[in-house]
């Protein structure tokens, strides 16, 4: 099972994390996923939103898109694709994440498909 979703970084002052975890069929943490069970993102921006998650079965990956805005009035998309160990897939433009900068407006739904 995989839970994703953000971190509001309200105790801490850094500023909201993307999250996804991985749990065992018992519900606990499976510790072979990125950190004790869960993968963090290392940005800390103010508004972060999650708003699309998709598994590519073949190759064994995990794909997360969502929003995110560094600063007001400037919005930006984002993907990023995890192994199935939980660590970002350098295969994908070279870091595992991509920042999309057509956002102009706040993204509400993303779809995730499989081409070829």
């Amino acid at each position: 099972v995989l839970i994703v979703g953000r971190t509001t970084g309200k105790d801490t002052g850094e500023g909201a994390r993307l999250v996804v975890s991985r749990v065992n069929k018992d519900g606990s943490l499976d510790n072979s996923f990125g950190t004790l069970g869960n993968f963090s993102t290392d940005f800390h921006i103010p508004i972060l939103e999650v708003h699309g998650v998709s598994l590519q079965f073949q190759q064994k990956r995990i794909i997360v898109a969502g929003f995110f805005a560094p600063a007001p009035d400037i919005h930006k998309c984002f993907v990023l694709r995890l192994n199935q160990d939980g660590t970002l897939d350098s295969s994908f433009d070279g870091a595992g994440v991509v920042f999309l900068s057509f956002c102009e407006g706040i993204s509400y739904s993303f779809g995730i498909f499989r081409r070829g």
